[in-house]
């Protein structure tokens, strides 16, 4: 018997164990519903079955594991209904401390004595278990006559260990039959297919971007094949750096048979020692755009946010498409190394590949271009923006939120002038902040027109931005219009926001949502060109940062001068409308050797009635709590919960208790409610389905939080942040403006001449 043979037989030896083990956990699950009646003994049976169910998947080999895997959750799922976990306890608290562990420092030497690759770090295994955010991943995978290797490429990406993916491969013209290499994948709902008229390679990648769902985007090509864990591991970074905007990572030569290449002449001065097929590459991008060489490489994944901001795939560069987007990433967002050494991707080198093809002559003449273009690009986009704010008072944007954004574009260097509504009847309106900053303001909608229209030059492009907080009705009644020709209109969008109420929204502009529900039901078209802009008092003010010292210190708190308890707190609004008691009720109930303290903080508003639920139970509740009444509480918690209902619609308040949650630096626990205000990715938080919430507790309890992301997490929000992103938008903008008017010169150039 061969060795192949033995090792079926094993698997399918234990294979057939696993399925008597799972009949008998069927049976138990059965016996269990003579008593669902009985909630105690309920709640005990259901909790044996659970460990039950742990052990048997702790026990079981791997590649048995992913066989019954399916049949494993369906089992699960009808036991636990309403929770949202597919594994125990110990799984969660393993992956949730794997995906907020501190950054690894690379190794400065790889393993030698190796032909393969070698990690400073064990690859990541969390993403097989619970994670609380498991963000959309989409590949675009475009192809052209590449039959024989593209069976191989797609299967390496639906296999990956990170399964929230879509795959879209992109039918660029081929004039050969791909249906053999995609027949096999017919059946796997993740993969979609679009067919277009051969246009190449950057027209392809935009046509399949176009269509994708995911919060992170990447592409791989057809002769090309991604590591399992490759995905996975570059989510994990993204996951652990909020503030990056892109990562990248080592890759392998293979020769066209698959083999590892060994002693080529593919950058050389970063192929590895004693393991020459694999690249090192560059852990820094300051030298990207300095020499003519595009070393990111072909393993990457990047936001789809910094990819609303930087724009498409420009198709008059060939073979220099994507050093050409690296180059605008690196100009909107940050670009990192992954911080290990691992080898995720395996670059194939053969003759039909478009850079042994092009390489010695249209691709080095479109990067010296390029680069040459690149210098040209810092010139235009280092001048500053002439920014003209619109703001008429609106209760869904703080003053606050106004101040800070106004502010942060003056310190960046930009002119800005407020024009502020006057209220009806009165003439003019008291704005306190106005008069704070050394800014030029006027009342609107007395905007120079004549000064700011003036006729654009066509070669010289006018930086102007129009940010407008004003609503739809002031909009039409004064007939102003969104954008000139030389001016990009930011137009704020309230969290809930009808778009048949607003007045047509010319391509020109950009939005800014209120809230996720609000960007998410805006048309595919106009979704590409939003993003989210989320009011808010508390992230705004100074006195907030206040509650950073609740990480490092303890103060007595004095209605509880002995506290013996893990303390779970709640600060915010008590309103039945934003508060679920009820969750908090069943919590309460089922951990008494925790102490719950709910601190009620309506901001202006006058106290509201908590239910009755929340006054009688075992939870100590109070008002009226000044900032240090609070911050002594923070720095007692073990845990601080959001047990928010949906639909509520005061996201300012949800922002608020948010940004106070992450400056606490505590681990968090919270309904998805908070999703619909975009908090989805929060670090230190496990945000579950309000029939998970109380059962999660224990778990979240024992998670270390790390503040270092908390920390880069808060600054990414930050009003600085959003100045800066809406200069890049518009910075992106004009050189999208300025590429399409350069080709109709080149067009009318060529047109005009002889023969």
């Amino acid at each position: 018997m061969t060795r192949e043979q033995t090792e079926i037989s094993r698997l399918t030896t234990e294979a057939y164990e696993l399925k008597e083990q799972l009949r008998a956990e069927r049976t138990l699950r059965d016996e269990l519903t003579v008593l669902l009646h009985n909630q105690q003994p309920r709640r005990i049976l259901k909790r044996k079955l659970h460990s039950a169910l742990d052990f048997v998947q702790r026990i079981t080999p791997a590649p048995v594991r992913d066989l019954f895997r399916p049949s494993y959750l369906r089992l699960y799922r009808r036991v636990f209904p309403h929770g949202s976990r597919e594994f125990g306890s110990a799984d969660l608290i393993k992956s949730r401390e794997s995906t907020i562990a501190p950054p690894v420092a690379r190794t400065s030497k790889p393993a030698e004595g190796t032909g393969s690759p070698s990690s400073s770090r064990a690859p990541t295994a969390g993403f097989e278990s619970f994670l609380t955010y498991r963000p959309l991943v989409s590949v675009v995978l475009p192809v052209w006559n590449q039959p024989e290797f593209l069976g191989e490429s797609i299967r390496s990406v639906l296999s990956q260990s990170y399964e929230r993916i879509e795959l879209i491969v992109v039918d660029d013209g081929s004039t050969v039959d791909l249906s053999a290499g995609l027949e096999e994948f017919r059946q796997d709902t993740r993969l979609r297919t679009i067919r277009k008229k051969h246009a190449g390679i950057a027209p392809a990648l935009n046509a399949g971007f176009r269509v994708a769902n995911g919060e992170f985007l990447t592409w791989t090509s057809a002769d090309n094949v991604m590591h399992r864990e490759a995905v996975g591991t570059l989510v994990d970074f993204l996951l652990r750096h909020p503030a990056t905007g892109m990562v990248y990572a080592n890759i392998e030569l293979m020769d066209e048979h698959g083999q590892p290449l060994v002693g080529s002449e593919v950058r050389v001065i970063n192929q590895r020692a004693h393991a020459s097929h694999i690249l090192d590459l560059p852990e820094s991008i300051e030298t990207l755009a300095l020499a003519e060489d595009n070393f990111i490489g072909a393993c990457f994944l990047y936001r789809g946010s910094a990819a609303r901001i930087v724009g498409e795939y420009d198709d008059s560069r060939l073979g220099t498409e994507d050093y050409d987007y690296w180059l605008r990433m690196s100009m909107a967002a940050a670009i990192r190394h992954l911080d290990s050494n691992e080898c995720l991707y395996r670059y194939r080198v053969h003759g039909k590949s478009l850079t042994s093809k092009y390489g010695r002559t249209v691709v080095a003449e479109n990067i010296s271009d390029l680069l040459l273009n690149q210098r040209e690009r810092k010139v235009c986009l280092g001048r500053p923006f002439d920014v003209d704010v619109l703001y008429d008072g609106v209760p869904a944007v703080p003053v606050e939120t106004v101040a800070a954004i106004v502010a942060a574009l003056q310190q960046q260097g930009h002119r800005v002038t407020v024009y502020a509504t006057p209220v009806a009847g009165e003439g003019s309106r008291e704005l306190p902040f106005i008069d704070a900053l050394p800014l030029p303001r006027a009342w609107f909608p007395s905007v120079p027109d004549e000064e700011h229209r003036d006729e654009e030059n066509r070669h010289v492009l006018r930086k102007r931005i129009l940010l407008s907080f004003v609503d739809s009705e002031l909009l039409e009644a004064k007939g102003l219009s969104f954008a000139g020709n030389s001016t990009l209109c930011f137009q704020w969008l309230p969290p809930e926001a009808r778009l048949d109420k607003w007045p047509d929204i010319p391509a020109s502009s950009w939005l800014l949502c209120g809230s996720a529900e609000c960007l998410n039901r805006l048309p595919e078209g106009q979704r590409r060109r939003a993003s989210l802009l989320i009011p808010s008092k508390v992230a705004y003010q100074q006195e907030s940062f206040l509650f950073l010292k609740a990480r490092d210190n303890s103060y007595p708190v004095a209605e509880i001068p002995q506290l013996e308890k893990p303390l779970a707190l709640y600060v915010g609004s008590t309103e039945k409308t934003f508060l679920d008691a009820d969750i908090l009720l069943d919590t309460a109930e089922r951990y008494r050797e925790v102490q719950f303290v709910v601190i009620e903080n309506n901001g202006d508003e006058p106290p509201a009635s908590p239910s009755n639920a929340v006054k009688a139970m075992n939870i100590l509740y109070l008002q009226g709590k000044s900032p240090s009444g609070r911050l002594a509480y923070l720095s007692q918690a073990s845990l601080l919960l959001a047990p928010l209902r949906a639909g509520h619609g005061r996201l300012g308040e949800m922002q608020d208790l948010c940004h106070l949650y992450l400056l606490a630096g505590k681990p968090i626990l919270a309904t998805d409610a908070v999703r619909s205000g975009g908090f989805e990715d929060m670090p230190n938080a496990c945000i579950v389905r309000p029939g998970a919430f109380a059962e999660t507790l224990p778990a979240v309890l024992k998670i270390q939080p790390n503040l270092a992301i908390a920390d880069e997490y808060r600054l990414s929000r930050s009003a600085d942040q959003i100045a800066r992103n809406l200069i890049n938008i518009a910075n992106s903008r004009l050189l999208s403006q300025r590429s399409a008017t350069d080709a109709a010169d080149d067009d009318l150039r060529q047109t005009a001449q002889p023969g």
